[in-house]
Formats: structure tokens, sequence, C-alpha cells
């Protein structure tokens, strides 16, 4: 009798460790398929694809605590399924902590700031509800004060509004008067007075002549997201800057019956613009550098298109997680740089105290080596 029952125990034990290995086997499949969601374009029938990095972090870490828990109560051995495919995620790790610049050396140093400014929130200070008190003109100041104050070679300025004949709105003037007389800007035209246009688009503005520049495929040019290359002669070579915009959800409270459709149309046409970005700088006579707002996390399409073939700012120079735009989720960093091998990360901040906008504006410091 004792021996039937170790032989059913011993069945049983059996039958259990063969089901806990078809559960691991069945978990590390799971999270393979999603660490490498990444690396499918989103668009058509696979759309939904972009939305499913949004949940590797959090997958990342159920992962991790998974694996301890697995060690701490069974052989080591039996976690190797769960060990291998924890290797396919831990870029992912390295992509959401930054781990700090090295000290600078004495080259060439390049500063590069990129900032959302939300068309320096022109609405508040016009405010159309009657009983909204407008915004104070020194505001607006302050910001333009702040941004020349940084002292970057080149800014980046996503969704920059100019008003021609405006003392408060007269943007590009306001910046070639503090040190940025080469701007590179094709903006589309929003005329409300009738008279008197104003300007919106993305705005790449240097301390180095601009050479050469113009719209990306697939930018739309009479939208808020624009893509612009512009060829930027430092002082020891010609550089490519990609100032990016790229395709946002517009998602709105009023219009929550189509969010659907706009988070769908969004991920494809963001895919499309990832892809025309990568083949265009791949094809760049000179080093490269794209920064700006992606609307993309570090678990997504747009940013591991460029990952393969650039190095990320924030990863090599940051520290922290670097959020960016912590309006929706405190986690979100989707304001990237990414640099060719000729930009040496030694610094990466994200302003987290400067509210002028719902985006936070970004600094990457940069060794640059001219080519032989």
């Amino acid at each position: 009798m004792n021996r039937l029952r170790d032989v059913t125990g011993s069945r049983s034990a059996q039958r259990r460790r063969r089901q806990l290995r078809k559960s691991d086997l069945l978990m590390a499949g799971l999270y393979g398929v999603l660490y490498l969601m990444p690396f499918i374009k989103p668009g058509g029938s696979l759309w939904w694809i972009g939305v499913s990095g949004l949940g590797i972090l959090p997958a990342l870490l159920l992962h991790l605590l998974l694996l301890l828990v697995g060690l701490l109560r069974r052989p080591w051995t039996t976690q190797l399924p769960l060990l291998f495919a924890l290797l396919m995620g831990l870029p992912y790790l390295w992509a959401t902590f930054g781990k700090g610049g090295s000290a600078p050396l004495p080259t060439d140093e390049v500063k590069v700031l990129t900032y959302n400014v939300k068309q320096f929130e022109r609405d508040a200070y016009h405010p159309r509800e009657k009983d909204a008190e407008p915004r104070s003109p020194q505001v607006i100041d302050q910001e333009v004060a702040w941004i020349a104050a940084q002292g970057a070679d080149i800014v980046v300025i996503q969704e920059f509004y100019d008003f021609e004949g405006s003392p408060l709105f007269n943007m590009r003037e306001r910046f070639r008067e503090n040190g940025y007389r080469y701007q590179a800007f094709d903006p589309y035209i929003v005329s409300r007075s009738g008279k008197i246009n104003h300007y919106v688009g993305t705005m790449v503005m240097s301390r180095h002549p601009i050479i050469a520049s113009g719209l990306m495929p697939n930018s739309i040019s009479a939208h808020l997201n624009q893509n612009l290359w512009t060829d930027i002669a430092l002082p020891s070579d010609t550089v490519r800057f990609y100032g990016v915009h790229m395709q946002s959800y517009g998602l709105r409270p009023e219009n929550r019956d189509t969010w659907f459709e706009q988070i769908r149309d969004g991920l494809s046409r963001r895919s499309d613009q990832t892809v025309a970005l990568r083949e265009h700088m791949l094809q760049s006579p000179y080093p490269v550098m794209v920064c700006g707002d992606m609307n993309d996390t570090p678990y997504s399409y747009t940013y591991w298109q460029m990952r393969m073939h650039l190095a990320n700012a924030f990863e090599k120079g940051g520290q922290g997680i670097g959020l960016t735009f912590p309006s929706v989720w405190p986690l979100w960093r989707i304001d990237h740089m990414f640099a060719a091998e000729a930009f040496q990360c030694t610094d990466y901040q994200v302003f987290d105290q400067v509210h002028f906008s719902d985006h936070l504006p970004a600094l990457g410091t940069f060794r640059f080596s001219a080519r032989d």
C-alpha cells in the first residue's frame, strides 16, 4: 500500500514538473514574441503591433519577478527558457535607463537642444474663453531667453510658431537676435487674420551655416508633423541633422468616437515616415543626427529602426528614465536624439523643471570627430 502511494505520488510529481516545464516554455515563447514586436513594421492589418510595444516595460518587470521567484523555489536549470527569453528583453532595460556620460575631452564639442514648444502656447496669450485670464507676455520672453541661454549650437523645435508683425510672436527674428542666424523652416501657413500670416512647422536653428535643407518624403507639409533635413557646416566638417516631428495621434476628448481610427492611422503613417527617414539617412554623405519628437517610446518600431543604425544619446549620456512627455504617463520618453559614431554623447539632460510646454526640453552634449 505504501509502495502504491509512493508510485502515485511520484507520478503526480512528474506530472507537475511536466506541467511547469510546459508553462515555462509557453511563458518564454510569449515573452520572446512580445520582445520581437518593435522590429515588425506596424501598418495595414498589423497596425496593432505598434500598441503592443507599450506593454513591454511592465511585461519585462513581471518577467524579472517570475524569474526571481522561480530561481528561489526551483533548480536554476528549470529556468533556462525564461533566462534565454530575458536576454531578448534586456536591450529594452538599457533603453529605459540612462547610464551617464563620460568626461569631455578637448575635441570639437557640439550641443543640441530639442524641444516641442506646442506653438509657444500661443492660445494662452489670447484665450477664446471670455472668463479666461491671458498669460503674461513675460512668460514667452522667459521661454525665448531660456532656450537661448542653453548655448546650444543647434536647436530643433517642433511646433514652432511665427507670427509676422507681432512683437511677441515674431519668433524667427527674435531667435536671430539671440545668435541663431541660420534657420531652416518650411512651414505651412495659418492665415487667421486674413492680412498677416501665421507660420507653424518644424524649425532647425543653428549658430553655424546651414548649406542645404528640405522636407522629408512622407512629411506632411500642411500639418504640424514635419520632418526636416539640414546640412550644417560645423568648423571641422559638414553634418546632416534631421529635425523630426513624427505623426501624432491627435486624440482629443471631444472626438473619442474616432480614437480607434486615429491610433490605427497614426501608427501606420509613423511607420511609413520611419522607413522614409531610415532610407534617407542611410544615403547621407555626411555623419547624421536625428532628433525631435518621435511620438514613440523606447519600445517601438520607430525607436529600434533608428537604434539599429545610430546610438541613442540618452542611453549613452543620460540618467534616470528621462521622461519627456509627463502629461499622459510618467514613463513616456518620446523625444529622442540618435547620432552616428562621429558624435559621442558626453552628457544628456532632460529639464524636468521647465514647463513652458507639455513636453520637456532635452539637451545633448557631444564630442564630434571629423572625418579624415
